[in-house]
Order: structure tokens, then sequence, then C-alpha cells
């Protein structure tokens, strides 16, 4: 699951620091900014897992690995899913989107 906003997502932009533009392969979009209310609180658990079980489902069981960047922001959806939506099997890609656009060889789209 990738955690970052829509245009990065969708190829349109980049951090100076990332290689290239695009998603991993197969990757489906829940920005780190759909967490929150307007006034920056988390928004109520019902909400989060609609958001939630719109991007992964409901098999509370099933392996989600959050992306962001550099693997720092994708920690709030991580937490968010885990401790109180209780999927438990998510886990941190920690080298996020920075590494994996250093390799050639990786899926991509």
């Amino acid at each position: 699951m990738d955690t970052r906003g829509p245009a990065f997502f969708a190829g349109k932009e980049k951090l100076a620091f990332v290689a290239k533009t695009g998603k991993i392969k197969g990757a489906v979009n829940l920005p780190v900014g759909q967490l929150y209310t307007k006034d920056g609180l988390y928004k109520d658990k019902a909400e989060l897992a609609s958001l939630a079980n719109k991007a992964v489902g409901n098999d509370l069981s099933k392996e989600i690995i959050l992306y962001c960047d550099t693997g720092k922001t994708c920690t709030s959806w991580a937490l968010v899913l885990s401790d109180m939506l209780g999927y438990k099997d998510v886990k941190i890609y920690d080298g996020s989107f920075m590494e994996w656009t250093t390799d050639p060889n990786v899926p991509m789209e």
C-alpha cells in the first residue's frame, strides 16, 4: 500500500532524492493525509476502517506492506491498521520508494 499523495502515486511528482516517478507494481494508494480531520486529528475509527477496507479489504490476516518515500510517514497507517483496526500482518518497507527506485530490475508502474 502506497501512502504517498495521489500525484506521487500517479507518477506526476517526486521528491528530489527519489530517483524516479511512479509506484511499485500492484500497489494501491491510501495517502497518509486521509488519516486526519481538517483540524489535524485522527478521523474516527469507523471512517478509518472504511478507508482501509476500500484500499486493502477487510481480511485482517492479509499481509499488507506499506511504503512512502522514505519509510517514515507510512508508519502512521501501520499504527492505525494494526493497533486500531486489528490487521495482523502489517509491515513497513523501511527503504520505501527511495530505495525501490535505485534498482533497475524491480517491477514498477
